[in-house]
């Protein structure tokens, strides 16, 4: 028989290809769902999968709260259906991410509360609803703007807007009461304002900074069952977006007494995860706890317990930890201990781990691995499977010269990714209204990376949709113009030859004084320095926390030159790999073929291919695993054998080997039609039977081949004799008479 070949990579081909069960509900093709939430936050791909279903569902809402309201005429106005969908399914998202109760109902019909300690002068009539008077209550913080919260936050100022003075325009019982029992934010509205209350770290919604995270608490409450919101968008240059999102009355007679973390225990991608940390228990006192955090090496972290308030939702205590690593490319694993929480006067102690991640990074990589030399009939190519991978998309790729030039015009811009949000184009034409200059330089538009909105961590990119291979001397060059953009601000050009899983930065650019833009674009040239691989290109604008920006739905901008503004990008002595069109994989798929059908075309002998995979999962397309370049070669110049190995099984190794361990060869499995990587399959062709008086093993061949087999008495080396073999109707029969004592009987073929 055979010897055996045991390696990492047959341990993992040999695993069976798994099943696309998602623990998140409703799961993958329910774009529209916006409660009912679940989500297995020990699963790594599980909270990726939520993360660009649930939570990305609701990006660009700008574009869909149709608010017909007015500030300046004073109407609460309505908005869309569809955007108070993405406010839900941004609530329970984050419910769902807790481990709570996610079918928080965004009612429409559930009136106001007017008992306890709700002010006279913020007691409308009984029939007034919740929805009503959380919109009174955007609207009346949206006019005051401009006179009372210009820049900041609604806990600026001499005055408490939740019950502001007298004198406030727009100043009415339904509009009090909203404010008095909201949550509220300026500068933010729908989903971007809840993940500001999540936060309790941004100056829309806390005023800089919220120790008692009393708005998280409110959203996090284990018997919320309703919320209501309120929403004005940015509509001029005098008054701020604004949000209410009413939390107060009708919570649920019980609900299951628990410890709600946030961020919450498991993985949590880093873009939610919180300067402040929290954790509730409904009843406990927490006001002699303490908090300890150690990292994934088991070294301390620094901690300050910043509140241990009441007041908000349930008792919690909020810390802050010191100097976090980023997750970009490494996951950030902490361990939590809070001690001495007192729960109907036992002392206990909660123990969790939280896993900080980059949602935009698989832990697997859908490397290619095959015959490097296949036939040109055609050839399988396996790859590793990516846990919760709805589908795979297969890439095969020819290598030609880079003379691409990409310059933001109509039509020619099918291969850019637009990873800028969709509140404006990405794609420009920019006449600034301060100084009537346009701003962009070959055509009719230019490529624009402004801030959106009034947010502090936020980034915009793009990429060049292409991979190239930069030979010796490559460059990049490129026409930039910097429009208003704060010191702060800076545009990076970046390289990935992982195909974007972590990014070098080539090239940085910050903006100029405030109030000055360039007079021109300029040109930049930069090194492609990492040759001979692939390589994919990108241009990021981004910020430092904490710090001002020029936003462009700042109605105060309105029609000015916000941001950068990049033109003309080429590239010099650099390779393109050149796509045919992508192939389809299912989930369930072990393989990818390389043939006419796949390539569209017969193979050409001497023509070099490249070949790549990628995951889908959550909806969203990771990057490519590594290439592999094969050029094909005449099938009829190799054996049966080598076409057959080369074609299906390129992975297993020799004739003689034995890949899955099955107890039969690779030349056995071939004869017999099975397969060489399925452990599972071979039983069969050594299962004994006795015909008469012989011994004998039959199995299926293929048609047209012949296998031999041998017998022993004993099993030691030098025992083996010849068998007799027969062929008939396709099946191979080895047999040796019963008689003459125990008989051993294999199979046995030569090359």
């Amino acid at each position: 028989m055979g010897s055996t070949l045991t390696t990492t990579l047959a341990a993992a081909l040999l695993a069976a290809a798994p099943l696309c069960l998602h623990a998140w509900s409703p799961g993958v093709g329910n774009a529209s769902a916006t409660t009912g939430f679940t989500v297995d936050t020990q699963a790594r791909n599980d909270v990726i999968s939520f993360w660009h279903n649930v939570y990305m569902e609701s990006e660009g809402y700008e574009n869909r709260i149709n608010w017909t309201g007015s500030v300046t005429g004073g109407t609460a106005g309505t908005t869309s259906a569809a955007f108070k969908d993405d406010v839900q399914r941004r609530i329970n998202f984050y419910r769902a991410m807790a481990g709570l109760n996610a079918n928080i109902d965004l009612t429409s019909s559930s009136t106001v509360a007017l008992a306890g300690d709700t002010p006279e002068e913020a007691k409308p009539t009984g029939s007034t609803t919740k929805q009503e008077a959380a919109q009174a209550a955007a609207l009346m913080l949206s006019r005051q703007t401009s006179e009372f919260l210009e820049g900041g936050g609604v806990a600026n100022g001499s005055a408490d807007p939740h019950e502001p003075p007298s004198g406030w325009s727009l100043d009415t019982a339904v509009a009090r009461n909203g404010a008095f029992h909201s949550n509220l934010a300026v500068g933010h509205f729908g989903p971007g304002a809840i993940d500001a209350y999540i936060s309790e770290n941004d100056q829309g919604a806390a005023g800089g900074e919220n120790n008692d995270a009393g708005h998280r608490r409110m959203i996090l409450q284990t018997r919320l069952q309703e919320l209501a919101s309120g929403d004005t968008p940015y509509t001029s240059t005098s008054y701020y977006a604004a949000n209410a999102l009413y939390v107060s009355g009708n919570l649920l007679s019980s609900a299951p007494v628990q410890f709600v973390a946030w961020p919450n225990a498991g993985y949590i991608p880093e873009a939610i995860t919180p300067e402040r940390w929290s954790l509730s228990y409904s009843g406990a006192d927490f006001s002699d706890s303490s908090v300890s955090m150690t990292d994934q090496s088991g070294s301390p972290v620094s901690v300050t317990v910043v509140s241990a308030n009441t007041n908000y939702g349930e008792s919690s205590i909020v810390w802050k930890p010191e100097s976090l690593s980023s997750a970009t490319l490494q996951d950030q694993l902490y361990n939590v201990t809070v001690s001495n929480i007192d729960i109907g006067g036992s002392m206990v102690s909660h123990n969790y781990q939280v896993v900080i991640i980059n949602p935009n990074r698989l832990l697997e990589s859908t490397d290619v691995f095959g015959s490097t030399s296949p036939p040109d009939s055609g050839a399988n190519y396996f790859f590793n499977h990516v846990e919760k991978a709805e589908e795979y998309q297969f890439d095969i790729s020819t290598l030609t010269t880079a003379t691409w030039f990409e310059g933001a015009e109509n039509g020619t811009t099918d291969l850019i990714i637009d990873e800028t949000e969709t509140t404006y184009d990405l794609f420009s034409s920019v006449t600034d209204t301060n100084t009537g200059q346009i701003f962009w330089d070959t055509g009719s538009k230019a490529f624009r990376l402004a801030f959106p909105r009034n947010e502090y961590n936020a980034f915009q990119s793009f990429q060049i949709g292409r991979t190239i291979i930069p030979r010796s001397g490559g460059q990049l060059k490129f026409r930039l113009r910097r429009g208003y953009m704060t010191p702060n601000a800076q545009v990076d050009v970046q390289t990935s030859t992982n195909g974007g899983g972590s990014w070098t930065t080539i090239g940085s650019y910050s903006g100029r004084s405030d109030n000055e833009t360039d007079t021109s674009f300029s040109s930049k040239t930069l090194s492609l320095t990492t040759t001979d691989q692939d390589t994919v290109i990108r241009f990021i604008l981004h910020q430092p926390a904490n710090s001002g920006v020029y936003s462009i739905d700042n109605p105060a901008y309105n029609g000015s030159a916000i941001g950068a503004f990049i033109d003309g990008i080429e590239t010099i002595n650099c390779d393109e790999l050149a796509s045919l069109p992508p192939v389809s994989i299912p989930s369930s798929a072990d393989f990818a073929t390389l043939d006419v059908s796949s390539v569209g075309a017969p193979l050409n002998t001497g023509q070099p291919y490249t070949l790549r995979i990628r995951a889908r999962v959550g909806n969203h397309w990771f990057s490519y695993g590594s290439s592999l370049e094969v050029t094909p070669v005449d099938a009829a110049s190799l054996s049966d054998y080598e076409l057959w190995l080369r074609g299906q099984y390129a992975v297993i190794g020799s004739f003689s080997d034995d890949y899955d361990q099955d107890g039969v060869s690779n030349a056995i499995e071939r004869l017999f039609g099975l397969n060489p990587v399925d452990p599972n399959d071979a039983q069969a062709a050594l299962m004994p039977q006795v015909a008469g008086e012989l011994f004998q093993i039959t199995h299926p061949i293929i048609s047209g081949e012949t296998i031999e087999a041998e017998y022993s008495t004993s099993l030691l080396n030098g025992s083996w004799s010849p068998a007799s073999v027969s062929v008939s109707g396709g099946i191979a029969t080895a047999s040796v008479p019963i008689s003459g004592g125990g008989k051993f009987l294999r199979w046995k073929v030569t090359p």
